[in-house]
């Protein structure tokens, strides 16, 4: 439990250079995200393709575009490691970058 929480703590310590960057569509982000966990009946592990997930926001500031190539530099330097499985779970990409907390995805329909 304690190691938990010291992570949510690096956590902040980590964002709190991002926080003079904040702005409206923040504020309307994080609505939207509280609302989808308000709403929501049930949570499960699924494996989405990538070409099925349609980016929420663009990267446009300074420290997420240093932050998204550091861990693109990554992932390059373990290419061959990380193509050698096609099932990319949460564990492997921890291996690797384990800043990274994973992705929640929303179905925007039953059929979708």
């Amino acid at each position: 439990m304690l190691s938990k929480i010291q992570q949510f703590f690096d956590y902040l310590l980590g964002k709190r250079s991002e926080l003079k960057d904040l702005d409206l569509k923040d504020a309307v982000m994080a609505k939207v995200i509280l609302k989808i966990h308000r709403t929501r009946t049930h949570k499960e592990v699924v494996f989405v393709p990538l070409h099925h997930v349609v980016q929420l926001h663009k990267l446009e500031r300074e420290n997420s575009m240093a932050a998204t190539q550091a861990r693109v530099d990554t992932l390059i330097e373990h290419k061959e490691a990380l193509l050698s499985d096609p099932i990319f779970t949460r564990e492997r990409l921890m291996e690797f970058l384990p800043s990274v907390s994973g992705f929640k995805v929303v179905q925007q329909a039953p059929d979708c």
